[in-house]
Parts: C-alpha cells; sequence; structure tokens
C-alpha cells in the first residue's frame, strides 16, 4: 500500500500523472477515443500528446469525482494501477461522492487563500499585490518568484513535497 500510495503521490508532484494512463485509456476507449475528445473539447481530434493528455486528464477528474457507476472505463484503467487508491476511493465515494470533491476543493482553497495569500500579505505588507484564483495566486510579474518560492515553502512545510507549477 505504502508504495502505491508514494507512486501515485510523485506522479502527482511531478505533473505526471496522466501520462502513465494516456495509453491503457487510449487502448480501451479504442474507436471512441476521438470521438469523446470531440465530445467534451468541441473541437476535432488530432492524434498528438498534448491533446491524449488534455482528455486524459479530463477522463481521470471526471472519474475521481463522479458517481462509482459512470466512467467505469476510467476505473478499470486505475484500479489496474492503483488498485489500493481505486478501493479506498470507490469506498469513500460511497458516502457521497461530491464529499470527496468538496474536501479537495476546501483543502485546495485553504492553500492558497488562508495559508499562502495571507502569508504574502502580512510578509510583504501589501507590496506584493496578491490575488487568488480559485486554486491560482496571480501577482505582477515583478513578483512572481517571491511568490513561487513561497508556494512551494508552504507546501513542502505542509505536505513534504512541492507540486509542478505552471507560470502563464
Amino acid at each position: 500500500m505504502n508504495t502505491e500510495v508514494e507512486d501515485f503521490k510523485n506522479l502527482c508532484v511531478s505533473g505526471g500523472v496522466y501520462d502513465v494512463f494516456i495509453d491503457r485509456l487510449m487502448e480501451i476507449y479504442g474507436e471512441e477515443w476521438e470521438k469523446t475528445y470531440k465530445r467534451l473539447f468541441l473541437v476535432n481530434y488530432t492524434n498528438c500528446y498534448e491533446k491524449n493528455r488534455e482528455l486524459t486528464k479530463k477522463l481521470l477528474l471526471a472519474m475521481f469525482f463522479a458517481k462509482n457507476s459512470q466512467y467505469e472505463k476510467v476505473q478499470q484503467v486505475f484500479a489496474e494501477r492503483y488498485p489500493v487508491i481505486y478501493d479506498f476511493l470507490k469506498t469513500k465515494k460511497k458516502q457521497g461522492y461530491k464529499k470527496v470533491s468538496k474536501q479537495l476543493f476546501e483543502m485546495e482553497g485553504f492553500m492558497i487563500v488562508d495559508v499562502l495569500a495571507k502569508e504574502l500579505t502580512k510578509e510583504y505588507r501589501r507590496e506584493i499585490p496578491v490575488f487568488t484564483i480559485h486554486d491560482s495566486i496571480a501577482t505582477t510579474s515583478d513578483h512572481v518568484e517571491t511568490v513561487k518560492n513561497r508556494f512551494n515553502e508552504v507546501f513542502y512545510h505542509n505536505y513534504g513535497n512541492v507540486p509542478t507549477l505552471s507560470i502563464s
């Protein structure tokens, strides 16, 4: 169990969690893969890594937050690699599938708003503009490194690891 959880955590932190499922999901979906992409994104599908990862991410996240009776193909693929985590998730969702997503969103919001943004505001006394947008922090370009460094410190202190950041 610990090995499975550690592997999943490392993939999540590195940003590679979706990559390990692409090929297997494409195999299971077969000809439905292209149609599913077009239905979910409303644009034509072209077989490339970016689109395959985008669809994989959407399907996995949907499966995590949906009823156990939905996304059965995605559940099958996830359970093949992470049977213990899958059983835990399935059990938690039986107690109320919406509770899982609510708890994760609350945790994410707490870290961004209540911890990170408050620390930045307190330490820099509003010298650094900080705006929270759901799971993101917006600031001016000259303060990006400071915010990024604090983000890394806060996550490492609270979780023992740092997720991969996307800066845009």
